[in-house]
């Protein structure tokens, strides 16, 4: 502050440059769920794609396998808290890729994805907490819905 009787007074403010990594960083919503890790089994490469994107823009780590059978070393190797599986895979059905997944894996959140209505086979596995189902098409509002509470049952397995 400078101050000068019957001059004026002059007040110098000084603000803290951001630092460089802060620079351009955007500001997550707050509805935006918690940083995960998922893996994304899907082989519609548009449909894989795109789902990435969205997930990562709300802060998940995604590491996508195009079949069930490089989805077992995409999980070993990336650790996630959630699997987001397709049933229709072009080498297998996913639900056996979920039985490897069970195996190797017990309590690993799982959520089931299809363009097909394959709710009647997957009765029995849709009773565990952990397991849940999103019927294609769906928009990114209905996937984040059917992951919150798979998030929590990863968080109480962690």
């Amino acid at each position: 502050v400078e101050s000068e009787p019957g001059v004026g007074t002059t007040f110098h403010v000084l603000i803290p440059a951001t630092h460089p990594m802060v620079q351009g960083q955007t500001v997550r919503d707050a509805t935006a769920l918690p940083v995960r890790r998922i893996v994304l089994v899907e082989d519609e490469e548009a449909v894989a794609s795109g789902l990435k994107t969205l997930l990562e823009m709300d802060g998940f780590e995604v590491e996508v396998a195009r079949t069930g059978q490089d989805a077992i070393p995409v999980i070993e190797r990336f650790k996630p808290g959630v699997v987001v599986l397709d049933i229709g895979l072009p080498d297998c059905d996913g639900t056996e890729v979920f039985a490897r997944i069970e195996e190797r894996w017990p309590g690993l959140p799982v959520l089931f994805s299809s363009g097909h209505a394959d709710a009647g086979q997957l009765e029995e596995l849709l009773r565990r907490k952990h397991v849940g189902l999103l019927i294609k098409p769906y928009d990114y509002d209905r996937l984040r819905n059917a992951l919150r509470p798979l998030l929590k049952a990863s968080e109480a397995v962690a």
